[in-house]
C-alpha cells in the first residue's frame, strides 16, 4: 500500500517532466415447447411408449414423446410414463399414457405427450449499447472535497436500473479536467455517472487518495436516505480511469481498492519508465489502454504492463498509427475516437455486451475512424461476455 501511495505522490513532481515530453495539460424470450404428435399405428399389441423428456434448455423446452399405442392383436395395457426431467428454467413435459384396448381388439392410438413449458430467459443482458442512447447530460459541481465535477444523464430515470460509475483523474495529476469533456459527455450520455477531479480546495494537484475519495463520496450518496442519488448508483460497477499520471493513480487504485471493477487509461501506465510490478501483480480486473504511435512515451510502458498482468486478466491496448503523448492527451479528434472506443470498453466490462466486443473487434475499432488508424491488441476479452 505504501509503495502505491508513494508512486502516486511521485506523480506530482514527475509530471513537470512529462509536460515537457508531452504530458496532458490538462432475450432471450421464453421458449414454449410444443406437444408431440400422437403415436403412429404399429403392428401387434404392445405396451405404450414412454413419455419424452421435458425441455432441456431455457430457450427451447423439449417436447414429450408420443405414447405409442399400436393397433391390431391384443391391446396394450401399460400406460406411458410421463416425462420427468425438466429443462433448465422449464417445467417437465407430461405425457399421457395409452389407453389399453379390449382383448382381441386393436388398441387405439396412444395420446401424444404435452410439451414442456418454456424455460426462463438466459443471463445475457438486454441493455442496449450505451453509444446508442445519446441522453441529454448535466454537469454539476458539489463543491466538497476532494473537489470534482459530476457528469450524468439529466433525467436519471431515463436509464433502466442503477447507473454505473466512472472516477477520473487528469493528466499530470492536475486539476484541469476541461480537455477531457468529450469523454465525460459521451459516457454520461450513455447512462454512466462520471466524476472528474477538478479545481478547488487550494491545491493544484491530485493524488490517489483524491481519486479514492470520489468512490467514497459515491458510496455515501448512494446510501443517503432521501438524497438525490439514493439507490440510483451501481456500487458493483465502478471504473477508474485517467490520462498519463492520472492513469498511474487509476491503476494504483485498482490494485488497492476492490471496489474498482475495471480500468481505462489514456496514454499512461502503471509507472514511469516501465511497469510497476507491485501494481500489475495486484491487478485483478480488466484494463484497457489507448496510446499513440511509437513516439508516445507512454506506449512502451503500457505494453510492459500488458505483458506483466497475471494470466487470465482481460486486457487491451488500442494503439494509433502515429501520435505522441501530447497529441493523444489533448487532440480533439483523438478525444472523439477515444470516447467512442472507451464507451464500448465500459459496456463490455460492466455489462458483458457482445455488441460492445464486436465493435472493438471491428476493422476501424471506432465508428467514423479510418481503417488502419487504430490497432487492437487484446487477450481474454471473450471471457467478459455474458
Amino acid at each position: 500500500m505504501k509503495r502505491l501511495l508513494n508512486n502516486a505522490t511521485r506523480c506530482v513532481p514527475a509530471f513537470a517532466v512529462l509536460l515537457v515530453c508531452g504530458c496532458s495539460n490538462g432475450d432471450e424470450s421464453n421458449g414454449l415447447g410444443s406437444g408431440a404428435a400422437a403415436g403412429a399405428s404399429g403392428t401387434g399389441g404392445a405396451t405404450s411408449g414412454t413419455g419424452g423428456t421435458g425441455g432441456a434448455t431455457p430457450s427451447n423446452a423439449g417436447s414429450s414423446g408420443a405414447a405409442g399405442m399400436t393397433t391390431g392383436g391384443t391391446g396394450g395395457t401399460a400406460a406411458g410414463t410421463g416425462g420427468t426431467t425438466a429443462g433448465t428454467g422449464g417445467i417437465a413435459g407430461m405425457a399421457t399414457g395409452g389407453v389399453g384396448a379390449s382383448s382381441g381388439a386393436g388398441g387405439s392410438g396412444g395420446l401424444g405427450g404435452s410439451g414442456g413449458a418454456g424455460g426462463a430467459g438466459g443471463t445475457t443482458s438486454s441493455r442496449p449499447l450505451s453509444s446508442t442512447l445519446m441522453l441529454p447530460t448535466t454537469m454539476e459541481s458539489p463543491d466538497v472535497a476532494p473537489f470534482f465535477n459530476v457528469w450524468r444523464p439529466t433525467d436519471l430515470s431515463a436509464v433502466e436500473g442503477k447507473l454505473p460509475v466512472f472516477v477520473w483523474n487528469n493528466g499530470a495529476c492536475s486539476r484541469n479536467d476541461g480537455v477531457f469533456r468529450t469523454l465525460f459527455e459521451k459516457w454520461a450520455s450513455g447512462g454512466y455517472f462520471v466524476l472528474s477531479l477538478t479545481s478547488g480546495g487550494g491545491s493544484s494537484s491530485t493524488t490517489i487518495e483524491d481519486q479514492k475519495g470520489l468512490i467514497d463520496w459515491v458510496v455515501e450518496q448512494a446510501e443517503m436516505a432521501g438524497g438525490p442519488y439514493n439507490g440510483k448508483l451501481d456500487l458493483e460497477r465502478i471504473t477508474a480511469g485517467g490520462n498519463s499520471c492520472g492513469g498511474i493513480t487509476s491503476l494504483g487504485l485498482a490494485a488497492m481498492d476492490d471496489r474498482v471493477a475495471a480500468v481505462f487509461v489514456l496514454s499512461g501506465s502503471s509507472g514511469f519508465g516501465g511497469a510497476d510490478t507491485t501494481v500489475t501483480n495486484a491487478i485483478k480486473v480488466p484494463v484497457a489502454y489507448v496510446v499513440g504511435g511509437e513516439e508516445d512515451i507512454a506506449r512502451a510502458n503500457a505494453e510492459a504492463d500488458y505483458e506483466a498482468f497475471a494470466s487470465g486478466i482481460p486486457s487491451m491496448i488500442v494503439s494509433r498509427s502515429s501520435g505522441d503523448h501530447l497529441m493523444i492527451s489533448n487532440n480533439a479528434e483523438v478525444m472523439t475516437d477515444a470516447a467512442d472506443m472507451s464507451i464500448n470498453w465500459l459496456d463490455l466490462t460492466m455489462f458483458g455486451l457482445q455488441g460492445a466486443l464486436d465493435a472493438l473487434n471491428a476493422p476501424t475499432v471506432c465508428s467514423g475512424c479510418d481503417s488502419g488508424l487504430w490497432t487492437v491488441t487484446s487477450k481474454n476479452l471473450d471471457t467478459l461476455v455474458k
